[in-house]
């Protein structure tokens, strides 16, 4: 109903236009075979241009697809490169001479630097771990007294990120005091250079 409302509107201003009317004596001028003609000219072209927008937006699609695969490839290839070099430094990691290195000065700067108070560490003594001809493990248990969680996050975090090659094993959180405090106790995998 509504779209009879307007084109009977538009029509009626139409018909109201010169322009209009002289184009539409000039239409009736016409024999029907060129009528016939022009409107299979007006048909055609009104195809044309549609296959010609057709066209041109899938060639824009084609090229955003393109494009997208492209970027897709450089962000895998860039992922490639950062594990690559991640691998580099692994394999380029300087390891503490075995005969100097001190662990229990070191995980205590490390938990000192991370807020635990030196006098709630009790670091156990080394024991043997797996060793290969170029590195040594050494397994280490650290006992923290009146911690709290973020404090022991905060030293797990920085044992792993380190300058030193150590790998927390296992981590607990043994009771809760009575003054609000957890204890923890962190297993150790420390490495260090066999030497010659």
């Amino acid at each position: 109903m509504a779209v009879n409302d307007f084109w009977a509107r538009l029509n009626d201003r139409l018909s109201d236009q010169v322009w209009y009317q002289e184009l539409r004596s000039k239409w009736e001028e016409l024999d029907a075979d060129a009528r016939l003609y022009i409107r299979i000219g007006s048909l055609a072209a009104v195809g044309l241009f549609f296959v010609a927008v057709l066209s041109i937006t899938g060639l824009n699609a084609r090229r955003i697809r393109a494009d997208f695969r492209a970027k897709t490839e450089l962000v895998g290839s860039m992922m490639r490169a950062g594990d690559e070099l991640r691998e580099i430094k692994g394999t380029g990691l300087q390891l503490p001479d075995a005969k100097t290195v001190n662990w229990k000065d070191i995980l205590t700067e490390v938990a000192t630097a991370a807020g635990i108070d030196a006098a709630e560490l009790e670091v156990s003594g080394e024991k043997p771990g797996k060793s290969s001809p170029n590195s040594k493990e050494s397994l280490i248990d650290l006992h923290i007294g009146k911690t709290n969680i973020r404090q022991i996050l905060k030293l797990a975090f920085s044992l792993e990120n380190g300058s030193q090659p150590v790998k927390v094993r296992r981590l607990t959180i043994d009771t809760l005091n009575p003054e609000g405090y957890l204890e923890a106790k962190l297993s150790l995998s420390a490495f260090a250079s066999a030497g010659p």
